[in-house]
């Protein structure tokens, strides 16, 4: 059985049932090994159904390790380490539920951006307003999978504000400070949101709302560029650029089914992915496979329409991306575009977050 060793550095915790158990966040193991060069030996979580390495007692209950990436980065995140001993750690995971439940309705005609969904192959219109760039052979490069952009989502018309953040916010586990949110559109930034709030026990942000009666600017959906501004108790500010998503809702649901790895043949053009429109799907889509490189987003490949139940297995590389692309392991996205008919619900699309290995 692995040794769970209380370190006098803990700076977090994860709760098991009723009980704290120390460990190291996600951000201090960043700030402590900037390159990622720690060993992981395995990752666990209550009730692990995967196949066991070995086992980890925690808050006085026997926890199953299984071996590093075992869990669908869509149902689990990691939110921090126990360290052995030894100089290794383990993951510790909780469930994120996110099996992806969109929701549509039926949208005013002025909200709704119409044009024509592509008749076959991947030969699509692709929707407006996607900021997708190809440009410098030379500015797709590798990233880091560590240095994904922090998130906010804002849910319209409801107001709601969800944080999805890998930096440090600079406040302590069940510390308060003030936040501010800055969002940026056309070059002028407007603070949407500023008020006090309270970390989490593992010192995540919790969910809050957003009081439109002091905002200046008109939401609409889109992913935009911004600013999350705390401020600590001592007076500390820690400024973090994000990036702001924000999603109308409506009625309707879909469940989706896909694979977190694609890769990409350069020499063939062949893309090698896998997605599952579920049986109960409401509303076709037409899925964009997309790079991500230093904020700007290059556009490989775009599906053709897919009905309730239909599965997604491969795609082709865009012409001119053939040439742009060099071997290694990129960030990426499958975007899913949500139609009514033949009608785009510009402002219904989510995005699923992938590893891209060009060979």
């Amino acid at each position: 059985m692995f040794e769970y060793k209380l370190m006098d550095d803990y700076d977090s915790s994860y709760k098991v049932k009723k009980r704290d158990v120390a460990c190291y966040s996600k951000s201090r193991m960043k700030k402590a090994f900037p390159d990622g060069n720690f060993k992981v030996i395995g990752e666990t979580i209550l009730d692990n159904k995967k196949e066991k390495i070995d086992a980890i007692k925690l808050g006085g209950k026997d926890f199953t390790v299984s071996k590093e990436d075992s869990h669908s980065s869509l149902l689990f995140r990691t939110v921090g380490y126990v360290n052995n001993g030894k100089g290794e750690y383990i993951a510790l995971l909780r469930r994120n539920f996110l099996l992806l439940w969109i929701l549509l309705g039926i949208l005013a005609l002025s909200a709704v951006l119409i044009f024509f969904l592509p008749k076959n192959g991947n030969s699509g219109i692709l929707p407006p307003d996607y900021g997708l760039v190809t440009e410098d052979p030379n500015a797709v490069e590798e990233k880091d999978e560590k240095d994904l952009p922090d998130h906010v989502i804002i849910k319209l018309p409801s107001g709601d504000v969800e944080f999805d953040m890998e930096s440090d916010t600079g406040l302590k586990p069940g510390e308060t400070g003030n936040a501010k949110i800055i969002l940026n559109v056309g070059g002028t930034e407007y603070v949407i949101f500023e008020d006090k709030i309270t970390a989490n026990s593992d010192g995540t942000l919790p969910a809050t709302m957003l009081d439109f009666t002091k905002i200046h600017v008109e939401l609409k959906g889109g992913v935009y560029e911004g600013f999350l501004v705390i401020t600590a108790p001592d007076g500390t500010e820690t400024k973090i650029p994000i990036r702001i998503i924000i999603r109308n809702s409506y009625g309707g649901s879909v469940t989706i089914g896909y694979s977190d790895k694609v890769s990409v043949s350069r020499s063939t053009g062949a893309i090698s992915m896998y997605y599952s429109h579920g049986q109960d799907a409401s509303h076709d889509c037409v899925l964009q496979l997309i790079l991500d490189n230093g904020g700007k987003e290059y556009l490989l490949s775009q599906s053709g329409a897919l009905h309730a139940g239909q599965n997604l297995s491969s795609m082709k590389l865009l012409d001119d991306m053939a040439r742009k692309l060099t071997s290694g392991v990129y960030h990426g996205k499958i975007r899913i575009n949500f139609y009514n008919g033949e009608t785009a619900l510009t402002d219904l699309n989510t995005d699923i977050e992938v590893s891209i290995t060009v060979q």
